[in-house]
C-alpha cells in the first residue's frame, strides 16, 4: 500500500478525537503544540486540557479559544461560566475558527445585557494579550526575475522509500551564487530523510544562469510511485484521512494539510477538493497552535514579518538566516535589503551553518 510521508495518525476522529489515534503522532513533535491539550480532551482529562489550551491564547489560537469556550459552557475542567464561554467563542470567531460563530449565537440569547457586556470585555482582554498581530503590515516586495535553470538532475527515488510505498515531496528554499551554482538549501516541509539525502546528492550538479547577486528561490519536487492521476487520488485520500485530525486542532496535521493543498494548487493538479482548501488559514491555525515548523514556514517561505520577528526574538537562527534572505532578495527598498544582509551576517557570526556557507558571496 502506498502512503505519504506524514506525522499523522491513521484513524479518523470521532466527536473531538480518538486518543488511540492521537497517541500515534510521533512523541518528539508534541512539545510546543496543542497535541497534549487535544489528547487530554480526548481522554476526558478536562482540567489538564483547560490548562493546556490556555497556553496558546497569547498566540491567538482559534482552536484554543474554541475548545476553552466548550469547556467553560460545559463546566468541564473549570467552573461553568457562559459569560467567559461566549468571550472565548467570540475570540475564536475573530481569530478565524469556522464554527465559533454558530455556538456564540446559541449562547447570546440566554445572557442579560450586563453579561453580554462582560463577555465583550473578556473578548477584548483576550485580544489585547495576543503577541502575534493578525493584521501586521507586510514589508513591500519587489519583482525579481530569477535566473533560469540550465541543468537540473532528477534525484533518484530512494530504494527504501520505494519498498515501503512512501510518496512525498520536497518544499525547498534554495540559495544560489551569482555564478549559478547552488550554495545551500533547506526543506520547509516534513520529508522522509532518505528522500532529502537523495536530493542533496543531485543538487550539487544543478546549475542556473548567472546573476548579479545571491538569490533565494522556492522549489517543489515530487516523489511519486504512480502516474499523476493516481498520485492525485492518493493525495485526496490522504486529505480525507488528515482533515478530522486537523479540525480537532492538532497543529502538526494542520500544517501537513496546508502543505498537501499547496502542492496540489501550485502544481495545478486536477483536484477540485484540494484547490478549494484555504492554505493560509490552515498554516495560520497551525502556527498559532504553537507548531514551530509552521511558524518557520510562514517566516522563511512567505517572509511573513510577524512570524519572522517573533522567531528571531527567540534566537531562532535558521529562521533569521532565511527570513534575512527573503528581505535581501525581495525587499523593495535598499533599507530592507540592507536589513536582510545584516540579519544574515549576524546569524553567521553566531555560527548558523547556512549563513556561514553564503557569507563570502554577499
Amino acid at each position: 500500500m502506498k502512503r505519504f510521508t506524514t506525522l499523522i495518525a491513521a484513524s479518523a476522529l470521532l466527536a473531538f478525537a480518538s486518543s488511540a489515534a492521537i497517541n500515534e503522532v510521533r512523541a518528539e513533535e508534541r512539545r510546543g503544540t496543542m497535541l497534549d491539550a487535544v489528547t487530554a480532551l480526548a481522554n476526558q482529562e478536562f482540567s489538564t486540557a483547560y490548562n493546556q489550551f490556555r497556553k496558546f491564547l497569547d498566540l491567538g489560537s482559534p482552536d484554543a479559544a474554541y475548545n476553552l469556550g466548550l469547556l467553560a459552557i460545559e463546566g468541564a475542567g473549570t467552573e461553568y461560566d457562559p459569560v467567559r464561554s461566549l468571550g472565548y467563542f467570540k475570540a475564536a470567531e475573530q481569530w478565524g475558527h469556522p464554527n465559533a460563530a454558530d455556538i456564540a449565537a446559541q449562547i447570546e440569547p440566554h445572557l442579560e445585557a450586563d453579561e453580554l457586556t462582560a463577555a465583550t470585555a473578556f473578548q477584548e482582554q483576550l485580544q489585547s494579550a495576543v503577541i502575534i498581530p493578525f493584521d501586521a503590515e507586510q514589508w513591500p516586495r519587489r519583482e525579481v526575475r530569477l535566473p533560469e535553470s540550465t541543468r537540473r538532475d532528477v534525484p533518484s527515488y530512494p530504494a527504501q522509500a520505494a519498498r515501503q510505498g512512501i510518496q512525498s515531496w520536497l518544499d525547498l528554499l534554495q540559495i544560489t551564487a551569482p555564478n549559478g551554482r547552488v550554495i545551500t538549501s533547506v526543506p520547509v516541509n516534513t520529508v522522509h530523510p532518505g528522500i532529502f539525502r537523495s536530493f542533496k546528492r543531485s543538487e550539487g550538479r544543478w546549475r542556473y544562469a548567472a546573476a548579479d547577486q545571491i538569490m533565494l528561490r522556492t522549489l517543489r519536487i515530487t516523489f511519486q510511485l504512480d502516474d499523476e492521476e493516481q498520485f492525485v487520488q492518493d493525495m485526496e485520500s490522504e486529505y480525507a484521512r488528515v482533515l478530522p485530525l486537523a479540525t480537532a486542532g492538532i497543529a502538526q496535521n494542520q500544517f501537513f494539510l496546508a502543505n498537501l493543498a499547496a502542492l496540489a494548487q501550485d502544481m495545478n493538479y486536477a483536484s477540485q477538493q484540494l484547490r478549494n482548501v484555504d492554505v493560509q488559514m490552515w498554516l495560520e491555525r497551525s502556527a498559532r497552535g504553537g507548531h514551530v515548523q509552521a511558524q518557520r514556514y510562514l517566516a522563511m517561505r512567505y517572509g511573513k514579518k510577524e512570524w519572522g520577528e517573533h522567531l528571531i526574538a527567540q534566537d531562532d537562527l535558521i529562521t533569521q538566516t532565511y527570513y534575512g534572505f527573503q528581505l535581501y532578495t525581495y525587499g523593495a527598498t535598499p533599507e530592507l535589503r540592507a536589513e536582510g544582509e545584516r540579519l544574515i551576517r549576524d546569524a553567521s557570526s553566531r555560527g548558523e551553518a547556512h549563513a556561514r556557507e553564503v557569507i563570502r558571496h554577499l
